[in-house]
C-alpha cells in the first residue's frame, strides 16, 4: 500500500531528476499517477496541452523511488514502454528526454516512418491509398547501447515493432524487458479505435501487451475518448476494470470560427481567395505575423507555398539576402517531406524566439497529434477533419500557452457531402449549426463532464455566440481574439433553490475557505492546497457566486471540476448548514 506520504515525496523526486523545476501538476494528472501506481489499468481522458506526456515521463522514476518491483530480488530500475503513432511523435519527444538527461529506447521498423495519418482525414483527398506491410525491425546504434547496458527508462514502440514482427517480439520477451517494464502507456490511444480495423491493423491487436506484460498496468492516454470510444477500447485492449479519468475538456483561450468558402467547383479560386489575405498580412508584418498553422490537404500544401512566394517575393526569407528553408517565413510539414526538413521546423517552432523564422505552416495531419508548440496563435482550416475527434486534436494546437488563440474552419458543400468518404454527420452538423454554441457541440460530444458556456463575453467563445452578444463593442465590429472572463457553468438559467443574503453568502465564502485550509492539515501537501487537494480558491469563488442554483453534491460534482466527491459533499452541506435548508 502507498502512503500518501510517500507518493508525493515520490514525486517530487521524479520532478528533480527530471529537472521539471517550476512544474506543478494538475488534479487529473496526480489522479492518474495514483490510479496506476495502485496497479490499476487507467483511461485518462485529458484536453490537448494539459501535459499528458508528463505523467509516463515521472512514470519509472516514481517507481524507483517507492521501490516498485515485478520480481521480487530483481535490482533492474523500472522502465516504460510507450506505444507512440508517429515517428515525429517519438523524435519529439527524445529530444525533450535528451535535453533532460533521460535515457530512452526506440523500437522502430523500416517503413513505419512513411505512414502518417491518412484515411479518415482531409490528407487523402486525391493521394493514393497508403498500406502498413510488415517491414524489418531497426534500432538505432544509441538505443541498442542502452539495451547492451539495461540502462534506460523509456521505451518508444510502433505496435508494427512487435506484434507483425518477430525480432521486436523476442525482445519484449526477453529477460530484461519482463524484468524492467512496470507500466504499459499507450499515448494517443483513441487510434486503437480509428486504425485499428484497415489502416494500421497492428492497432487493433494491442491486446497481446497484456499477455506479454501480464503484472504491468496498461495507462490509456487521449483527449479525445466519447463514451462509445471507450467502450471499444477496453473491449479491444482486455482491460481489467480500468478506472475512467476525464478532465474538463473545455480549452476556453481558443475562439472557435467558422465561414463557408468558395465552391471547391471553381478550382484554385477556392483556396487562392482564403489564401491571398493571408500572404498580403504575412508580407506587412514578417517576423511579427502570429504563427499560424493552416490545415490543408496535401496536394494544395506545394499551391499554397508557391502562392505565398509569389506574394511575398524576397521578403519571404529572413534574413532576406540568404534565400534557404531554414529562412522562409512559410514551410510545409506533411508525409512526404524529408524526416531531415521535418525536425528542422519541429526545431525552429519549439524553439526560442529568435529561431522562430516560420511563421506560417502549411501542415496535414501529420502535425495534428501530440507536437508541443507553445505560441501557436491561429489554426486554420481549408476543409474540415472527418470527424470531431480530429478536429479537437488539431485546434488544440493553438494556444498551448494559455494565450488568447483562435481556430478558424472554411467549409462547403463539397466537403461535407454526405457521399464524402469518412465524413460524420457530427462533422456535418457542426458545420451546418448557426445557432447553438459551437464550443458546447464538441464538448458534449466528446463527453466533457463540465459544460460551460461565456454568458458575460460571448463574442469570446465563438461565432455562434458572437451573433447573440449584446456588448457595446460587437455591436460595432467584428469579434477578435481576446481572453475571456472566468467562464463558469451554464447555471442562470436554472430556477433558484434558495435565496442568500449578502451576509449569507460571505459567510459561505469564508466557511469554505477554512474547510480548504483545513484539507492542507490531512496528509502530506505538496506544491500547495491548490495542487494537492484542487480546491481552488477560484474554485470556490465560482461556486458562492452560483451556490442558489445548485440542487446537491452530485450536481456540485458535476457542475465543477472538483477532485473528489466527498469534497462536493462537504462544500455543498456548508450551503445547506448556512442557507438553512
Amino acid at each position: 500500500m502507498i502512503t500518501l506520504n510517500s507518493f508525493f515525496h515520490s514525486i517530487r523526486y521524479a520532478l528533480d531528476t527530471l529537472h521539471y523545476e517550476g512544474i506543478f501538476l494538475k488534479v487529473k494528472q496526480y489522479i492518474a499517477l495514483d490510479s496506476v501506481l495502485q496497479g490499476h489499468d487507467t483511461i485518462a481522458v485529458l484536453p490537448t496541452g494539459y501535459g499528458k506526456s508528463i505523467i509516463f515521463h515521472l512514470l519509472p522514476f516514481i517507481c524507483d523511488h517507492i521501490n516498485i518491483r515485478k520480481y521480487a530480488g530483481s535490482s533492474s530500475n523500472n522502465a516504460v514502454l510507450v506505444i507512440s503513432p508517429l515517428n515525429s511523435l517519438i523524435n519529439d519527444q527524445i529530444t525533450i528526454l535528451q535535453n533532460r538527461g533521460v535515457d530512452a529506447v526506440v523500437l522502430n521498423t523500416s517503413l513505419v516512418g512513411d505512414a502518417e495519418l491518412r484515411g479518415n482525414t482531409t490528407e487523402n483527398d486525391g493521394d493514393e491509398e497508403h498500406v502498413i506491410n510488415k517491414s524489418k525491425f531497426v534500432i538505432d546504434t544509441a538505443s541498442q547501447e542502452h539495451l547492451e547496458k539495461r540502462k534506460f527508462n523509456l521505451v518508444y514502440a510502433h505496435p508494427e515493432s512487435f506484434i507483425s514482427c518477430k525480432e521486436g517480439r523476442q525482445l519484449l520477451m526477453s529477460s530484461t524487458f519482463q524484468e524492467k517494464i512496470s507500466t504499459i502507456v499507450i499515448d494517443e490511444a483513441h487510434l486503437v479505435a480509428e486504425w485499428g480495423r484497415e489502416f494500421r491493423k497492428d492497432y487493433g491487436k494491442l491486446s497481446q501487451l497484456t499477455s506479454l506484460f501480464p503484472y504491468s498496468p496498461v495507462l490509456l492516454l487521449t483527449a479525445t475518448a466519447p463514451n462509445q470510444t471507450r467502450e471499444v477500447l477496453i473491449a479491444n485492449l482486455s482491460l481489467k476494470d480500468p478506472r475512467i479519468i476525464i478532465a474538463n475538456l473545455n480549452r476556453k483561450n481558443i475562439y472557435i470560427e467558422k465561414s463557408k468558402r468558395l465552391a471547391s467547383s471553381l478550382g484554385e479560386e477556392s483556396y487562392h481567395s482564403i489564401l491571398l489575405s493571408i500572404a498580403k498580412d504575412l508580407k506587412q508584418q514578417l517576423v511579427n505575423y502570429p504563427l499560424t498553422i493552416i490545415y490543408t490537404p496535401l496536394k494544395w500544401c506545394g499551391y499554397a507555398y508557391k502562392l505565398f512566394l509569389d506574394v511575398i517575393g524576397e521578403e519571404s526569407f529572413h534574413p532576406k539576402r540568404i534565400a534557404e528553408p531554414k529562412n522562409c517565413l512559410f514551410a510545409q510539414y506533411h508525409s512526404p517531406q524529408t524526416d531531415e526538413r521535418k525536425r528542422e521546423i519541429l526545431s525552429q517552432l519549439q524553439g526560442s524566439d529568435k529561431s522562430k523564422v516560420p511563421r506560417v505552416v502549411f501542415a496535414t495531419v501529420a502535425i495534428g497529434m501530440g507536437v508541443n508548440i507553445s505560441d501557436v496563435r491561429q489554426v486554420i482550416h481549408i476543409g474540415p477533419p472527418r470527424t470531431l475527434e480530429a478536429y479537437y486534436q488539431e485546434i488544440g494546437r493553438a494556444g498551448r500557452d494559455g494565450e488568447p488563440a483562435r481556430a478558424t474552419l472554411y467549409y462547403n458543400g463539397h466537403d461535407i457531402a454526405s457521399n464524402k468518404p469518412g465524413m460524420t454527420d457530427e462533422m456535418r452538423d457542426f458545420c451546418h449549426e448557426e445557432t447553438v454554441c459551437l464550443r458546447d457541440i464538441i464538448l458534449k460530444h466528446l463527453g466533457s463532464p463540465m459544460m460551460t458556456t461565456f454568458s458575460c463575453v460571448k463574442h469570446c467563445c465563438c461565432t455562434n455566440c458572437s451573433k447573440q452578444c449584446q456588448c457595446t463593442s460587437c455591436k460595432s465590429t467584428q469579434p477578435k481574439i481576446a481572453m475571456q472572463e472566468q467562464a463558469v457553468p451554464q447555471l442562470e438559467a436554472r430556477k433558484a433553490q434558495r435565496q442568500l443574503s449578502k451576509r449569507q453568502r460571505d459567510t459561505i465564502n469564508l466557511v469554505m475557505r477554512e474547510y480548504r485550509m483545513k484539507l492542507a492539515q490531512v496528509g502530506y501537501c505538496i506544491n500547495g492546497i491548490d495542487a494537492s487537494t484542487g480546491v481552488t480558491l477560484e474554485l470556490i469563488d465560482a461556486i458562492v457566486e452560483n451556490c442558489e442554483f445548485l440542487t446537491s453534491s452530485s450536481d456540485l460534482f458535476s457542475s465543477y471540476e472538483i477532485w473528489d466527491i466527498k469534497h462536493a459533499e462537504d462544500l455543498f452541506a456548508i450551503i445547506v448548514n448556512i442557507c438553512g435548508q
